[in-house]
């Protein structure tokens, strides 16, 4: 099944677009906090951290002493506390002595742990932790003092550039995509109709094939079943005749099949036509169905290609005195686009298909085939557009445009 060509690119310019947005959100985060941010209230606040810090360094290194020493102290009062073998130690009054002494340390132990850990992590009268503060004062001084505005306003000037560029472009593929989604929805609904009904005879065609083998191996007795449930199952006893009829009814199908498939190429490549300049075998426009019509079709559609794409128009030689009108007057009468009239004894097809050779985004407009010119590239790369005159409209159906006739 065709899946519509502009999904994936709509969805990696959305993307694209997200990202950029990001980008330019975050550089406008950054601007706005190195504008606010107050550099010396900063590093005043760190310094006083700092500064208080430092003063409680020697009441820590003193606190730290101590500990030790009553750590020692205490581990002397337990080792003089411990049981010894002699049962006439138990109930002594040195390890009596002892154990209360070993308690008392074991509490100024715990007050002192309690007191070197507010010293650890110290906090400032609201509860917020001094430590945690200072290293965020110096990471957001070391941020402010690594910051480039002025880098960072360039950023964002061409981020912001960038996001419209990119906004322009998801606009124009969704309206694209959507365009061709629009323009598939018929063919693929048909399509799928096809398919759905084609399986549904080949699976009847296979019954009915089966049946009729089954018909050739049977013999008289018990050909009679078979041929009842051929007629239950697919509506006719006979299997051969359902083969002929089912075949029938296959052949139109696949033909629609094709038919539909070729519909569905023909608007996705459409759709992805990117047209910048156009070259109109204008001598070729100016007929229909054999009829010389003049310049009634060229100039309903030029205003409109124009809008779309630069126009060229060459007439062959001799096209003047057929139309009555000098190369002036055909030229005020075609102002949106370049005129070009092939002298005589020039061939005017291969000046139209030279035209675009090198230039893959420009195509020519004429209803010749070319076939003398199979090796010209834009007969090669499938770069005619063919134009149709019908109930005074004038229409390039593969662009997707139509005018009334002047």
């Amino acid at each position: 099944m065709q899946i519509n060509p502009f999904n994936i690119p709509v969805a990696d310019k959305e993307a694209a677009r997200q990202r950029s947005l990001e980008h330019t959100t975050a550089l406008s985060g950054q601007l706005a906090w190195y504008g606010q941010f107050d550099v010396g209230r900063a590093h005043r606040e760190l310094m006083s951290i700092e500064r208080m810090l430092a003063a409680q360094e020697p009441k820590r290194r003193a606190l730290d002493g101590e500990l030790a020493r009553l750590q020692s102290a205490k581990q002397e009062a337990d080792e003089q506390a411990r049981p010894r073998l002699d049962p006439r130690s138990w109930l002594s009054s040195e390890r009596s002595v002892a154990r209360r002494r070993a308690d008392e340390l074991g509490g100024r132990i715990a007050q002192l742990k309690r007191e070197i850990g507010v010293l650890e992590a110290p906090r400032t009268a609201s509860g917020e932790d001094v430590l945690a503060l200072a290293a965020h004062l110096r990471t957001d001084l070391e941020t402010y003092r690594r910051f480039d505005p002025l880098g960072a306003r360039g950023e964002l000037t061409m981020r912001q550039q960038e996001q419209a560029i990119l906004e322009k472009e998801v606009t124009e593929l969704r309206s694209r995509k959507l365009a061709l989604d629009t323009a598939l929805a018929a063919p693929v609904q048909a399509l799928e109709a096809c398919h759905a009904r084609l399986r549904t005879l080949e699976r009847d065609l296979r019954k009915a094939e089966a049946y009729d083998s089954a018909l050739g191996r049977a013999n008289s007795a018990s050909r009679r079943p078979i041929h009842e449930r051929c007629e239950r199952e697919l509506g006719d006893g006979k299997p051969q005749r359902v083969i002929q009829r089912l075949k029938r009814e296959i052949e139109p199908i696949r033909r629609d099949i094709v038919k539909h498939d070729k519909r569905i190429e023909e608007a996705v490549r459409n759709a992805q036509l990117v047209v910048h300049e156009v070259i109109i075998d204008g001598s070729n426009m100016t007929y229909h169905g054999g009829e010389f019509i003049g310049l009634r079709a060229l100039e309903a559609l030029v205003p409109v290609l124009a809008s779309r794409a630069a126009v060229t128009i060459n007439f062959d030689p001799g096209f003047g005195r057929k139309a009555s009108m000098s190369s002036k007057d055909i030229r005020d009468r075609l102002p949106g686009a370049r005129v070009h009239f092939v002298p005589s004894g020039m061939a005017a097809d291969a000046f139209v298909l030279d035209f675009v050779e090198g230039k893959p985004h420009a195509y020519v407009i004429s209803n010749d085939n070319f076939r003398d010119h199979a090796e010209k590239e834009a007969v090669r790369a499938n770069r005619i557009l063919k134009h149709a005159v019908l109930n005074d409209r004038v229409s390039i159906p593969a662009l997707g445009i139509a005018a009334d006739l002047a």
